[in-house]
């Protein structure tokens, strides 16, 4: 009698049993510290946005001009007065005017200002800023739109450059600036009379309400 034995289909593979086990523990480690991964990649990504973002802001800053105020004289207080800093250039003798919240009347053709420089670093940029129109007839046969002329000028009292301001009127704000160096004063001088005021032809001058310098880098 012959016996046929048959054979268990399941039969258990050592190999096979280790790498499934091995393989389990994988998935096992991998669902484990998967939040863990994830909320590195984001913090990661957020210190990468910030670095990045702060990056920008500071360059833009640094693109921005850097600007600092070395004086101002404002002709419209109580206590306006010329100084060393600012001083009066007068055509003969005569003495400045100024009045409270009117500011300084600068009535005199050729008369001027002059204006001390401290140490600077960059650029120049002068602010006037202009009141009211007083009327007053001169005695000129020159035509210019040239109201006011600055000079820039080194220490040793030698021209640098030039700058106009034209065509000013009433309650007007007019700003030059100069790009040169080593400049130890600026003279202003009033030019030629204001002749359009609200469209209108005229003459006569405009009160200075005040005058500022700044430095700019």
């Amino acid at each position: 009698m012959v016996n046929h034995q048959q054979e268990d289909p399941i039969k258990t593979n050592p190999e096979k049993s280790d790498e499934n086990h091995f393989s389990l523990k994988k998935k096992g480690f991998s669902v484990l510290y998967l939040p863990a991964i994830i909320i590195a990649v984001i913090t990661i990504s957020l210190l990468v946005i910030l670095v990045f973002g702060n990056s920008l802001r500071w360059n833009n800053i640094d693109s921005e001009p850097q600007t600092r105020q070395l004086h101002k004289l404002d002709f419209t207080s109580e206590e306006a007065a010329f100084d060393e800093t600012y001083s009066y250039l007068p055509l003969a003798s005569e003495e400045p005017s100024i009045y409270p919240a009117q500011g300084f009347g600068w009535s005199l053709i050729g008369s001027g200002i002059k204006i001390l420089i401290p140490d600077y670093e960059g650029d120049l940029s002068f602010d006037f800023a202009f009141g009211a129109f007083n009327l007053l007839a001169y005695e000129t046969t020159e035509s210019s739109n040239v109201n006011y002329e600055a000079i820039s000028y080194s220490l040793q009292a030698e021209p640098i450059s030039s700058k106009n301001m034209t065509d000013v009127t009433n309650n007007d704000t007019c700003n030059i600036a100069f790009q040169e160096e080593s400049i130890a004063y600026v003279e202003v001088r009033f030019k030629n009379p204001i002749t359009t005021i609200n469209n209108q032809d005229t003459t006569g001058y405009l009160y200075l309400h005040s005058i500022s310098v700044t430095e700019v880098r």
